[in-house]
């Protein structure tokens, strides 16, 4: 079998992960949104592997559907003085506080569809930004307090709203193997290569092999690392 280049941004077929998903209000939302009033939110990327926010492959969101499409057909998205600002190395990003200006495309479209102020939380784990969750409302921009709560949920609210595609497309996206996500799930059972190989249909050999090509693909230090890092990111429960 041919070695996977693990090197490049987006090294997996991701066709099969939905580009836009339709938020649908809960529990948690309702309350956050009674704390602050906000009338849109947007949450994007995945934690997982070199995945990053920015590129439009993963969105869900409650924004109005023709400016989803608009935003997304007319890739404003990498012309979008908010998302620069963030994936530069931002943590918060108002429309107040953007040292770019809105380009007059994406300015129309947030006037007529009522987006008068946006308020990002871009998501890191380490230097690599991989997430961002977006407030948006017409009315009033956010206050302090306000910015200071809704960070408190930022992400826990990408956590809860990520997490049903990160267990359906987390191994694809990562680059595992059906044989790897195995080996990895027996040994955080706490079994040996040995006993791995007797419960599974591989040999020994290449249990070695794919705990070993897991823990590459994981960025992880050994096989402890690797199970670790598998169970963070909710490809082995």
């Amino acid at each position: 079998m041919p070695k996977q280049d693990v090197s490049t941004e987006f090294p997996y077929d991701l066709r099969s992960l939905p580009r836009h998903r339709r938020l649908s209000p809960d529990a948690a939302l309702i309350l956050a949104q009674r704390a602050v009033p906000f009338d849109f939110v947007s949450v994007s990327g995945l934690d997982l592997g070199n995945y990053r926010v920015g590129s439009f492959t993963s969105v869900t969101s409650n924004f109005p559907p023709a400016f989803v499409e608009a935003y997304e057909g007319e890739k404003l998205y990498l012309t979008d003085p908010m998302v620069l600002t963030g994936t530069r190395g931002a943590e918060i990003v108002t429309e107040e506080n953007l040292d770019l200006p809105l380009e007059p495309r994406l300015a129309y479209l947030l006037r007529t569809f009522h987006i008068g102020h946006r308020l990002a939380f871009f998501l890191r784990r380490g230097d690599r930004t991989y997430g961002s969750v977006v407030f948006a409302r017409d009315a009033g921009i956010f206050r302090a307090e306000e910015i200071e709560y809704l960070a408190l949920l930022a992400a826990p609210l990408h956590e809860k709203i990520t997490r049903p595609l990160v267990k359906r497309f987390g191994a694809e996206i990562v680059g595992l193997l059906e044989g790897e996500v195995e080996c990895l799930r027996l040994a955080a059972q706490g079994m040996t290569s040995e006993e791995i190989a007797a419960t599974s249909r591989f040999r020994k050999e290449t249990v070695d092999s794919y705990l070993k090509s897991a823990a590459k693909k994981l960025g992880a230090r050994n096989r402890a690392h690797a199970i670790a890092e598998a169970i963070r990111k909710k490809l082995i429960e």
